[in-house]
């Protein structure tokens, strides 16, 4: 009993010391569709403004909307007027801010984002639904503060018909977006604008998230 009880107490100074090592230990989980969003309003500004050939989108979404924390492996968005486009070339970013206003904070700069997503020659808008991308980075989203989605384009096929599914944020303006037709700087830098809105409204999204285990797995 001496023993067992000496091999447990070793065990659990290994996890502590493990755990003031790493900020946390993950142990794999089943992967879970996390909903976030049920407006039925249909936008073609959010996310992507096929109307024009370059757009830089912003939108954030509040901490309690997600009840879990874990790596995100790919994001869908919900078609409602479908209307093929060609994205020539599409990054996707994610980040956290504890900010729930566009008008507030503004773009978030780039050393506060990491990209999850990079690809040329994606269609989007072929038909209604739910409309997925994997990531290529998947994204470490710890739950404690909100989780900041940007989408930056450029196509050469613009198609004003194309709109997703929104839900409005009554209480601030969730999202900002620039955009323009003249020169690559409105995806490349979200300082450098033709057009800028600030919306009341976040797309409706369904992330793919495997849930991490934070604590310490001996008793």
């Amino acid at each position: 009993m001496q023993i067992l009880n000496l091999n447990i107490m070793k065990r659990k100074f290994l996890c502590l010391m493990m755990l003031a090592l790493f900020p946390f230990i993950t142990w794999a989980q089943n992967a879970v569709n996390v909903s976030v969003g049920n407006g039925t309003i249909e936008e073609n500004y959010l996310p992507f403004n096929t109307c024009y050939k370059y757009s830089y989108s912003q939108s954030v979404y509040p901490v309690d909307s997600f009840g879990t924390t874990g790596f995100i492996n790919s994001i869908s968005w919900n078609c409602a007027t479908p209307g093929t486009t060609v994205l020539d070339y599409v990054k996707i970013y994610m980040g956290t801010t504890q900010s729930v206003d566009s008008q507030q904070e503004g773009f978030l700069p780039m050393n506060r984002l990491t990209l999850v997503y990079e690809g040329t020659t994606v269609t989007i808008g072929a038909s209604a639904g739910w409309q997925t991308i994997d990531l290529t980075t998947p994204f470490l989203y710890d739950g404690l503060e909100n989780l900041v989605i940007v989408v930056a384009k450029y196509t050469s096929s613009m198609n004003c018909n194309t709109e997703y599914y929104v839900t409005e944020q009554t209480s601030q303006y969730a999202s900002i977006i620039n955009y323009g037709d003249q020169n690559s700087t409105y995806m490349e830098n979200p300082g450098a604008h033709n057009y800028l809105n600030h919306l009341n409204s976040v797309p409706n999204i369904q992330l793919e998230m495997v849930p991490v285990v934070t604590t310490c797995p001996y008793p």
